[in-house]
């Protein structure tokens, strides 16, 4: 799981929302949810990356839907890496897989 949540956050750019990493950047150009940022351009990349049919489809959205379709893919991007973060595997004492 640790592999997938690295992988979502190199591929996305996500970033935790601190002050220090939000210094100097312009709130125009980033997606926040809750204790997470990504930046827009990251996420443009990311659907250009998918191949032409998916960037000819985002490529035709208007732009109030190119807006949804990017606060959209960070929200989800942004859920799977502080929910996955926070599973644990539960187990004994010994450190074994609990029954």
């Amino acid at each position: 799981m640790s592999k997938l949540v690295v992988d979502i956050v190199a591929g996305l750019d996500i970033h935790l929302a601190i002050d220090e990493a939000l210094e100097g950047v312009d709130p125009l150009t980033i997606i926040t949810r809750s204790d997470w940022f990504i930046l827009k351009d990251s996420v443009v990349m990311h659907i250009q990356d998918q191949g032409s049919w998916v960037r000819d489809l985002y490529n035709a959205l208007s732009d109030t839907g190119k807006q949804t379709t990017l606060k959209e893919i960070t929200i989800f991007g942004i859920s799977i890496v502080a929910n996955v973060s926070q599973i644990q595997a539960e187990h004994d004492s010994n450190n074994n897989a609990r029954e």
